[in-house]
């Protein structure tokens, strides 16, 4: 018997997995008008008991290229992964001149750059001072410190 895993959490778009397992089979024929619409990245969550860790897969982009900002309890990641588009640029000319006669041309063209964007809603309860972000191996990693109880609750002074 082999395990499989499964995803624990639904997805707010019910056909959203049903789309994301056609995209396997349509990738080849895309164009490049399907680049408009950002692709969203997957992520995990992980909850301490004192922070949040997110990781959010990133695939072909550099830490250059991501964008994440934290504004009224909403934390976006936006990438572009510019490095995956293809150059149809001539040869400079001293290659040119070593491959005289050759007129290469592009047969088939599959890698392309795409555009990542996701917006989680995490609250206010966040210290947003303190938030860390790494990025590895095509990963994002942010820590969202919680903040504590003692900082959220205050006594309100009556003048």
């Amino acid at each position: 018997m082999i395990a499989t895993a499964r995803r624990t959490t639904r997805n707010a778009f019910p056909l959203a997995e049903f789309d994301s397992m056609l995209e396997g089979f349509i990738r080849p024929t895309r164009t490049g008008k399907d680049q408009t619409r950002p692709r969203v990245p997957a992520i995990d969550v992980t909850e301490f008991s004192n922070r949040w860790l997110i990781e959010a897969e990133l695939p072909g982009v550099t830490k250059e290229e991501i964008a994440v900002t934290f504004k009224a309890g909403r934390l976006t990641i936006e990438a572009v992964a510019a490095g995956a588009e293809p150059t149809h640029d001539p040869e400079p000319a001293e290659e040119a001149a070593a491959t005289a006669g050759d007129d290469g041309r592009l047969v088939l063209c599959e890698r392309q750059a795409y555009r990542y964007a996701r917006t989680l809603s995490v609250g206010r309860r966040i210290d947003a001072d303190n938030i860390r972000a790494s990025f590895a191996d095509g990963v994002l990693r942010l820590t969202l410190p919680k903040l504590t109880s003692d900082a959220l609750d205050r006594r309100i002074e009556i003048v």
